[in-house]
């Protein structure tokens, strides 16, 4: 064998060997529209993600889901705006992904994956990625929730849209804002990014919604949901499951309404 042959067949193996190795990287980056599935197994992480990639580099991308679980004491799903689940976070949670949210990112991609333990799975993820002009008027970051009591939260979020006033929407679970009638009574128009709601029900599940309004008939779509329950105080009655691998984190919580006042559970 000259040489020439042995080089050539050297280098063969070489980029067949890197060539294959490395084909789940080269097929996780799939340009939308498309539609598919993600069935995870155990162990894994966001060295699993799967990325979707815009063909126009100043679309948005997203993604809407027809159905998938997670095990929901173990395992939590997330959606980020970078290849490999890097980036900024999109979306988490643990057990069912909401089928009537769009998770869009601005950044051109999407990604998804989920942290699972070692042992039961949840169900297969559908879903379906799609490309689209950017809004004239942007779409705010998802709310984030803070200083929650019995009747009131805290919330702030950040502006993409260079707007001077943005709506809130929220109820309890299952609320839409796109389907909802909008009234005093869940929704108010603010002029900061960091505001609160009032007049919540103890111990009851909430999401909460934001969007940008830019002009008359100008408005932003929905941001992605965010989910909380206002803590419980006195009077309150109700009942408490656990499951697999319970901890502190999953505590609930009952606080007093009065300052000084004592309470108690039966």
């Amino acid at each position: 064998m000259n040489r020439l042959s042995l080089f050539l067949k050297i280098t063969a193996v070489i980029f067949l060997t890197f060539f294959l190795g490395n084909s789940n990287i080269i097929a996780q980056a799939t340009v939308c529209p498309t539609t598919s599935s993600y069935t995870y197994g155990t162990n894994e992480d966001a060295s699993d993600a799967i990325d979707f990639v815009v063909a126009n580099p100043t679309d948005l991308i997203s993604m809407d889901f027809t159905s998938g679980s997670t095990e929901s004491c173990c395992d939590q799903w997330f959606i980020t705006d970078g290849a490999g689940g890097t980036g900024n976070e999109i979306a988490s949670g643990y057990g069912a992904i909401s089928t009537t949210t769009t998770y869009t990112s601005t950044t051109g991609t999407i990604s998804f994956y989920v942290e699972s333990d070692y042992s039961v799975n949840g169900t297969t993820f559908n879903f379906s990625v799609s490309c689209s002009s950017p809004a004239a008027c942007a779409t705010p970051t998802t709310p984030i929730i803070s200083g929650i009591t019995g009747s009131t939260v805290d919330y702030t979020f950040t502006d993409n849209a260079s707007a001077t006033q943005w709506q809130i929407a929220w109820g309890t679970t299952g609320f839409d804002p796109t389907t909802a009638t909008l009234d005093a009574t869940n929704s108010s128009i603010e002029t900061s990014t960091t505001t609160g709601i009032s007049g919540l029900v103890s111990g009851t599940d909430y999401e909460v919604y934001v969007r940008a309004i830019c002009g008359a008939g100008d408005t932003s779509n929905w941001s992605a949901v965010t989910l909380f329950r206002t803590v419980a105080g006195c009077g309150y009655s109700g009942t408490y499951t656990y499951g697999n691998s319970y901890g502190p984190s999953d505590a609930i919580d009952f606080v007093a309404d009065n300052a000084g006042d004592w309470i108690s559970l039966d």
